[in-house]
């Protein structure tokens, strides 16, 4: 924009250019860029201060791939004092932090650091967390492979999202309610069945997506009395989970992504389903057969499973079939507009 300016200087302060003739065409299209650029940039400017934001990647930070290339604990400081720097004035500010998002390698002691982030973001109201850890697993320096979540973040009245990855979650005493949280992500951490029973419960009149992925310590998944509750997505790579009872009236989406032939799935309260999805896992055939009764309101329907020797279902409202596997099939579907194997 000011190269524009600068060139089109000589030509607004010369009289000439009073004469709507001596103004071709290319002089009015810069002038246009000059403006449009000019309202982009207030409005951008309006737009960072109405939702402030905090995205704090040392990948990007030090110009280079988090696996690929050892960070050494120089560079690692370099990255968190940029951090502190950066939340302190937003704080100083008394803003309300829209999302805070951590993608960093985890040495030895940054976490009281990360602990400060935490506490000054939710003071600043933070709607939206993630945090997300790697360690720098080529050897180059000490590292821990888990960051111990702190349990500030769970007193805010204002957390809507939380995104986690590879942090322990296992020492936390939660006392206090938190009743804006709707959606729950968490990838690779260290959480019991008794700490995510209470974590739900602390967020059950608000709750309304839950997905767990390759969770380590987890061996039954148990879900009661959450009523906004409308996705669950697990993904039991690891074959950790043993159980699954969900009690949701809203539940609208299940799909369950793993490699054990065998798992006990409880959905029998959860009537108004729409899409269920089920990848490697033992299906008995009675299954099947009962899923249009079980769920009448299903519209989606994916299998992947192990057990099947044959395939029937009949079901009012289902628009659209996948199976992955091939044997004798009978489909009782009037409204089916999508179907593939």
């Amino acid at each position: 924009m000011i190269a524009l300016l600068q060139e089109l200087t000589p030509w607004i302060e010369s009289p000439t250019c009073l004469n709507p003739s001596f103004i071709t065409s290319s002089r009015i299209c810069h002038i246009q860029k000059v403006f449009v650029l000019s309202s982009l940039s207030k409005t951008w400017q309006n737009a960072r201060e109405s939702y402030p934001s905090l995205l704090c990647s040392e990948s990007l930070f030090l110009g280079l791939g988090l696996q690929t290339v050892p960070i050494t604990e120089i560079k690692h400081r370099s990255f968190m004092d940029m951090v502190d720097s950066s939340i302190l004035k937003l704080h100083k500010r008394w803003v309300t932090l829209q999302e805070f998002t951590s993608d960093m390698i985890l040495l030895y002691g940054c976490g009281s650091r990360i602990d400060h982030w935490l506490e000054l973001a939710t003071e600043m109201n933070v709607k939206e967390l993630i945090l997300l850890f790697e360690g720098n697993g080529n050897g180059a320096t000490t590292y821990f492979q888990h960051y111990n979540l702190s349990q500030i973040i769970f007193g805010s009245k204002s957390l809507t999202f939380l995104l986690l990855r590879n942090c322990n979650m296992t020492n936390l005493l939660i006392s206090t309610k938190c009743g804006s949280l709707q959606e729950l992500i968490l990838l690779g951490v260290y959480v019991t069945e008794d700490i995510l029973q209470m974590i739900i419960f602390c967020c059950s009149s608000s709750l309304i997506r839950l997905d767990l992925s390759c969770c380590k310590l987890l061996k039954n998944l148990h879900i009661s009395d959450v009523k906004k509750l409308k996705e669950v997505d697990v993904h039991d790579y690891a074959g950790e989970l043993e159980r699954i009872e969900i009690k949701a009236p809203s539940l609208g989406s299940f799909a369950y992504h793993g490699y054990r032939r065998t798992l006990n799935v409880c959905l029998a309260s959860c009537v108004n389903v729409r899409e269920l999805c089920i990848d490697c896992l033992l299906i008995p055939e009675q299954f099947t057969r009962d899923v249009g009764s079980r769920f009448p309101l299903l519209k989606k329907l994916e299998l992947d499973g192990y057990g099947l020797k044959s395939f029937e279902i009949s079901s009012l409202q289902l628009e659209r079939l996948s199976l992955r596997s091939l044997y004798p099939i009978i489909i009782k579907a009037p409204n089916l507009s999508s179907f593939c194997i």
